[in-house]
C-alpha cells in the first residue's frame, strides 16, 4: 500500500494528464474544425471557379486562356486532395487523443472509487470499533442488573 503522500501525488499526476489530454483534444479539435473550414473554402472556389470555366467554355476562349484555367483548376484539385488529407489525419488524430483522455479518464475515476471504498471500509472499521465499545460497557451493566434482580 502507498503512502498516504504518495497516493495523492499519483492521483494529481492521474487528474493533471486527463487534464492536458483533455486540452490537447480541444485544441485538436479546433484545428480539424478550421482545416474543414479550409477544406470548403476551396471546394467554394472549385465550384465557383468550374462556374466560370463552364461559361467562357460557352463563349469561347482562347487557347492561352483555355490552359491557364486548366492548370488553376489541377492546382485547385491537388490543395483540395491536400487539405482532405490534412483533415482526414487530424480526424485520424483526433480519435486518438479521445481514446487516450477516455483511458485517462477511467484511471482517475478508478482511483476515486479506491478513495470512496477506503473510506467506506475506515468508516466501517469504525463503527464496528465503536459497536464494540458501546456493548462493553453495555455488558457489565446489563450483569449488574441481572445480578440485582436476582437478589
Amino acid at each position: 500500500m502507498t503512502s498516504p503522500a504518495s497516493w495523492v501525488r499519483i492521483k494529481e499526476v492521474a487528474k493533471q494528464r486527463r487534464d492536458t489530454g483533455a486540452r490537447g483534444l480541444a485544441h485538436l479539435v479546433a484545428r480539424a474544425g478550421e482545416a474543414q473550414a479550409k477544406l470548403n473554402l476551396l471546394l467554394e472556389y472549385r465550384a465557383d471557379y468550374h462556374e466560370r470555366y463552364q461559361n467562357a467554355l460557352q463563349k469561347g476562349m482562347g487557347g492561352e486562356w483555355f490552359r491557364n484555367y486548366q492548370t488553376f483548376l489541377a492546382n485547385l484539385d491537388q490543395a483540395i486532395t491536400l487539405q482532405s488529407d490534412a483533415v482526414a489525419a487530424l480526424h485520424r488524430e483526433i480519435a486518438e487523443a479521445k481514446k487516450r483522455v477516455d483511458s485517462d479518464q477511467r484511471r482517475t475515476e478508478s482511483y476515486q472509487i479506491i478513495d470512496d471504498q477506503r473510506a467506506t471500509d475506515t468508516l466501517t472499521r469504525e463503527r464496528r470499533r465503536q459497536q464494540r465499545l458501546q456493548d462493553e460497557m453495555a455488558t457489565p451493566t446489563a450483569q449488574r442488573l441481572v445480578e440485582n434482580s436476582n437478589r
